[in-house]
């Protein structure tokens, strides 16, 4: 805007001048009716209007420059640059016309002298002409240091060129008078012709020396000019690297792809190092030229070498910054890369790990070691847990400002890692929630086994002090108290035994191969001892029985055998319309338990006779009537009656158990065999992948064939599940 403002007030001024002068020289008066002082006068006058218009000349110059820089602007548009040029256009037409008006008038007052015989007076204004224009020639600095004043002394330089183009033909015609005088007269040659010689001389001189400053501003100007598209080419470099380094793409998130960018930005740096020297010495060498132009600065050079400087410093600025940034995405790609490859390896070593466990032991010492080795491999799975929320954190983080073809395979590995390692925490979770009831179970086994095989043992052993006693006596009656407590213990006992015995069918199922078989040896031995403590209980109540029948203490051995079954009676009479269906392990325990109330009743058969006998012999040695006589005999077909109640009960438990042991071997062997069937089935109907159509109709029709198959092997009946089930 300042520039468009500065070339219109220029042109307007230029403008108004021109058409005052032009008004003025129309004004002037003809020359043939002059004088030659009048014509001297004149000639005066006239050289003094052009040196105005040589003044002006310089200004026009300049205007016509700052048109060309105008145009260059709006190189774009043509019609603006039209628009700007016609007044130009206008203008050096109108000056051309005036300056070549200024110049015939001259030559015709010139030719009018030399007419009128006033040869020295055109001579010697021709010399005072050169003498000027050689002053002014002399004024012009044929070595200027800035574009600007190249430009400047160009256009003084112009001016002149076309003032002694003008007087050319002046110089001609007054050749061509001295001639014509020399002709005319031959004794004014000595006279004349070292005026012409001297004329000529000084006009070649001037010539020569025109052609000479104008060779220096043309080298001058050059110099300036090459300075300047140094400049231009220097800022043109700097902002294509400026635009390199700005359009800059998302770092890396891969180490491949952040490699790849800081080898491409390294290929632009070394072209960006390559250049430097020369640069800077482009530099070095404006700075030299400012400072000797300090007096006469040039602010076009100056603005440009200020932003040559800025630019340069923007861009070695960015440079640096760029390859922080890349080398800080490397490091964080790389460090991302070893941690996701640290934990994919971790992860493969802890899926392998838990793949290949041993099964959960049973034994206490087995499982204390399991679970410490766990406890270090849990201990490991919390330091990974930190490792992999750093990971996740860092990773998620690197997805916001890297590529966005690096973020979905990040995203991708993180996932995946994520998922594997809240499985290997869960798969570890478990294995801890399991080993954790296995101890729990195993010590509540083994603990319980101790303490039973602990009493058993010594109650074994006080069975076998008291049986190896004699008893007779008072002393008989001492013993059945004692072994009613006993047996009351037992009894308090049977529930403990049965938890454990059940425990260790539990253990032995769910244990390992090679411990399932010393759980159940435990387990069996238990049973057996068990067995035997309650058939030596039983053989004590016997021994005492008899002992009490043959002390004569009849009424003792009535009660015991009274009271046994008194509490055994009632309780298969409650159980007499319960369902005794279930699984195997259920029905069979309850046959074991049956059957030990079997053995107790042939056990007491020996003293139910004993009883018997002895009841009969009381009652055939005493009267009819006698009211012992009718209490015994109410008291013995009382037991007679509860002895044949009990063996009824029993029996028919008997035949309901075994007929339930036959259904639950029956459903466990039907159940068995339904589920080893299943899975081959199952393996044959999966079918990874489909062949061609022919296949197709091939595994159709096997299918087809198959389809009796399943019901040759119908699981357990409906009706026999639910009285299995059956409570």
């Amino acid at each position: 805007m300042e520039k468009a403002m500065d070339f219109h007030g220029l042109l307007s001024e230029l403008l108004e001048w021109l058409n005052e002068t032009e008004e003025k020289v129309s004004a002037l008066a003809p020359i043939s009716s002059a004088s030659p002082a009048d014509i001297q006068n004149e000639l005066q006058s006239l050289e003094q209007l052009r040196s105005v218009l040589d003044e002006k000349a310089i200004q026009k110059e300049q205007l016509n420059q700052m048109c060309a820089n105008l145009c260059a602007d709006v190189n774009a548009h043509q019609h603006q640059s039209a628009v700007i040029r016609a007044p130009i256009n206008d203008l050096n037409s109108r000056w051309n016309r005036l300056y070549a008006s200024l110049n015939e008038r001259q030559q015709k007052m010139e030719r009018a002298l030399l007419e009128m015989g006033q040869f020295s007076q055109a001579y010697e204004q021709l010399i005072g002409w050169i003498e000027k224009t050689e002053h002014v020639l002399d004024e012009i600095d044929p070595r200027p240091t800035n574009l600007k004043q190249v430009e400047i002394e160009v256009c003084k330089h112009k001016v002149i060129q076309n003032d002694v183009l003008a007087h050319e033909t002046s110089v001609d015609t007054v050749n061509a008078a001295a001639k014509r005088i020399i002709n005319a007269d031959p004794h004014s040659t000595s006279v004349t012709q070292p005026m012409v010689d001297e004329l000529n001389a000084r006009w070649h001189t001037l010539v020569d020396k025109l052609e000479d400053v104008w060779e220096q501003l043309t080298e001058a100007r050059k110099a300036a000019k090459n300075l300047g598209g140094e400049m231009d080419r220097w800022t043109l470099w700097l902002q294509d690297k400026d635009a390199d380094l700005s359009h800059t793409k998302p770092c890396g998130g891969v180490p491949e792809t952040a490699h790849a960018q800081l080898d491409d930005f390294l290929v632009l740096k070394a072209e960006i190092e390559q250049n430097r020297p020369e640069l800077e010495a482009h530099l070095e060498a404006s700075e030299k030229y400012l400072q000797d132009n300090a007096a006469d600065k040039d602010t076009w050079v100056a603005q440009r070498e200020a932003q040559l400087k800025k630019k340069w410093a923007q861009v070695q600025e960015k440079m640096a910054d760029r390859e922080q940034k890349l080398r800080i995405a490397l490091a964080e790609a790389e460090q991302l890369h070893s941690a996701m490859s640290a934990m994919v390896e971790w992860l493969d070593t802890a899926d392998s790990r838990l793949s290949r466990l041993e099964p959960v032991s049973r034994i206490p010492d087995t499982l204390e070691k399991q679970m410490n080795t766990h406890a270090e491999f849990q201990t490991e799975v919390c330091v990974h847990r930190e490792l992999m929320g750093d990971m996740t954190s860092k990773g998620t983080k690197l997805q916001y400002y890297c590529e966005k073809k690096d973020a979905i395979p990040i995203k991708n590995l993180l996932v995946t890692a994520k998922h594997r390692f809240d499985k290997v925490v869960s798969r570890s979770a478990d294995r801890t929630k399991q080993l954790d009831i296995a101890f729990q179970e195993a010590r509540l086994f083994f603990d319980a086994h101790a303490d039973l095989s602990q009493w058993i043992a010594s109650s074994k052993k006080w069975l076998d002090e008291q049986s190896g006693q004699r008893t007779f006596g008072d002393r008989v009656r001492g013993d059945l108290e004692r072994h009613k407590d006993f047996q009351r213990e037992l009894a308090s006992r049977q529930p403990m035994y049965d938890t454990t015995y059940k425990r260790g069918k539990s253990l032995s199922e769910h244990a390992p191969r090679i411990e399932s078989a010393t759980i159940g040896q435990m387990n069996e031995m238990l049973r057996e001892q068990w067995t035997q403590l309650c058939s030596a209980a039983v053989q004590r109540q016997r021994d005492i029985e008899e002992a009490l029948l043959a002390c004569g203490q009849f009424d003792e051995a009535l009660s015991s055998l009274r009271e046994w079954l008194e509490k055994e009676l009632p309780l298969l009479q409650a159980n007499e319309n319960e369902s005794v269906h279930g699984d195997l392990d259920t029905v069979t325990q309850l046959s074991d338990e049956h059957k030990a109330l079997m053995n107790e009743i042939k056990a007491r058969q020996a003293s139910l006779q004993s009883v018997r006998q002895r009841a009969e012999k009381m009652l055939s040695g005493k009267e009819e009537g006698d009211d012992s006589v009718n209490g015994l005999r109410e008291k013995l077909e009382k037991l007679n009656t509860d002895w044949s109640n009990i063996e009824t009960l029993a029996t028919n438990k008997e035949t309901r158990l075994k007929e339930a042991l036959a259904d639950a071997e029956s459903f466990n062997m039907g159940a068995h065999a339904f589920l080893d069937w299943l899975p081959r089935i199952e393996a044959r109907l999966r079918m990874k992948k489909w062949a061609t159509s022919q296949r197709f109709r091939q595994l159709f029709f096997a299918s087809e064939r198959f389809r009796p198959e399943p019901h040759a092997h119908q699981p357990p009946s409906p009706a026999l599940l639910m009285t299995t089930l059956m409570p």
